[in-house]
């Protein structure tokens, strides 16, 4: 899955609770927070990296996995100023 930003990654977090029957009451609980600051977490959908990162997946018992991905331009032949983003090919380190 490539995630653009980090709504995208809540939705995966919000597809794994459902999955596994957990609520955000018990995510709540076991992340130390109230219900209604996951809640707010989830109906903003701009959460810290540190609130994705070190509270929310360690409260699930998570981890992310991440790659970084160069994306290749193709400049079309009637303006150079024009391009698109073609395939997204994979770096490895």
């Amino acid at each position: 899955m490539l995630a653009y930003e980090p709504k995208e990654l809540l939705g995966e977090i919000r597809k794994y609770m459902f999955i596994h029957d957990i609520s955000q009451d018990d995510l709540a609980q076991t992340m130390h927070r109230s219900k209604q600051t996951v809640s707010n977490i989830f109906k903003n959908g701009n959460p810290t990296l540190e609130t994705i990162f070190f509270c929310m997946l360690d409260a699930l018992g998570l981890e992310l996995d991440y790659r970084f991905i160069e994306k290749e331009l193709e400049y079309s032949n009637d303006n150079q100023d024009d391009y698109s983003y073609e395939e997204e090919q994979e770096l490895y380190y």
